[in-house]
């Protein structure tokens, strides 16, 4: 805000009207002149000639032209997508530093006529997370993170027959997208993608208990990914003890590789 540093009254030496804002032209001491950029709106509540007028009259003018410029900046925010009132503020305090006062003041003012409504802000993201398939704690966590008030939040109702319905179409379709792992991995990315998105976990074992296991594709992974272990570690001492740790920790049971690792030395010992 710019502040003016007079006696009790201010010299306006020329004010020049434009579309939508004014000109004001007014003296810092006998000799230099400053000028002052303010909306039209703003100098119509403030409205005066040039000359002398007594200094609070200014300073109001420079007062209301900042709750018209934070006024007018909230409303183009809320033209291309709701925002919330903690994030509005927070938008303003980098817009308008130093002028918190006034933006809680304006902000105040536009959740009583409803421009700024968390309510409806809660409402409209809640049906955009629910028809793009997210759980209610990614649902919860969001509008926390943005600042909206407890109430709001603790009026949503998260319904299990419904968290459960989003929770399957959600699996079916991301199923497909780890199919080349292994039956214990594809569960694993699985579990860990739909926690991401915010479902319960009972939900996710129940939606995962529908994922079957497919031997013929178990197989080709098992065998493909045995095969790199074995090139990985072909010249390692502990040959043997490194390619079960490989597989294990791609998902793979410590008994099926051991008992596959036996039976190939046996192969062999007959073949010699």
């Amino acid at each position: 805000m710019q502040s003016v540093e007079t006696g009790k009254t201010v010299k306006i030496s020329k004010i020049k009207v434009k579309d939508d804002y004014v000109i004001i032209e007014y003296f810092v001491d006998e000799k230099r002149t400053a000028k002052l950029k303010v909306l039209y709106q703003a100098y119509e509540d403030n409205y005066f000639y040039e000359g002398v007028i007594p200094e609070e009259t200014f300073k109001k003018l420079i007062i209301d032209n900042a709750k018209y410029q934070i006024k007018a900046y909230v409303t183009n925010l809320m033209i291309k997508k709701p925002y919330s009132k903690n994030e509005i503020i927070y938008k303003c305090n980098e817009k308008f530093p130093n002028n918190i006062d006034l933006i809680y003041e304006v902000c105040d003012d536009l959740e009583k006529k409803r421009i700024i409504d968390d309510k409806e802000y809660v409402q409209t993201f809640l049906e955009y997370f629910n028809s793009n398939l997210y759980g209610k704690y990614y649902i919860i966590n969001y509008f926390k993170n943005k600042g909206i008030d407890e109430e709001y939040i603790n009026q949503i109702k998260f319904l299990d027959k419904t968290e459960c319905e989003k929770a399957k179409k959600y699996f079916e379709l991301i199923k497909n997208k780890y199919v080349s792992s292994n039956y214990v991995k594809q569960k694993k990315k699985l579990s860990e993608t739909m926690l991401v998105r915010g479902f319960d976990i009972e939900v996710i074992n129940e939606v995962l208990s529908s994922l079957k296991l497919d031997p013929t594709i178990e197989k080709e992974n098992f065998e493909k990914e045995l095969t790199k272990a074995k090139e990985k570690f072909k010249n390692d001492k502990e040959k043997e003890n490194r390619i079960i740790s490989y597989m294990v920790n791609r998902g793979f049971s410590y008994d099926d590789v051991s008992s596959y690792l036996n039976k190939e030395k046996e192969e062999e010992s007959k073949n010699d």
